[in-house]
């Protein structure tokens, strides 16, 4: 599996928690990630319950385990 194991009942109470106040899910993650939620439109509810949940998880923000990550293979730019 990845960092977080999917946790299917936390994503559909965020996904209510969007539904009854769109947009609440993006301002959370810009209060926790700033550098994710500019990375996503707020209405790209999919990808923010997903950062939110890592965090939630794992206290480590996206941005910085995707920061941390190394790329399997080398990169060569031509």
């Amino acid at each position: 599996m990845g960092v977080a194991a999917p946790d299917y009942a936390a994503r559909l109470q965020m996904e209510q928690e969007e539904l009854q106040s769109p947009g609440v899910l993006w301002t959370r993650l810009m209060d926790i990630d700033p550098v994710e939620a500019a990375r996503h439109h707020p209405s790209s509810t999919r990808f923010i319950i997903r950062a939110l949940e890592i965090y939630q998880q794992t206290g480590i923000r996206k941005s910085e385990l995707m920061r941390k990550q190394q790329p399997k293979y080398p990169l060569l730019m031509v």
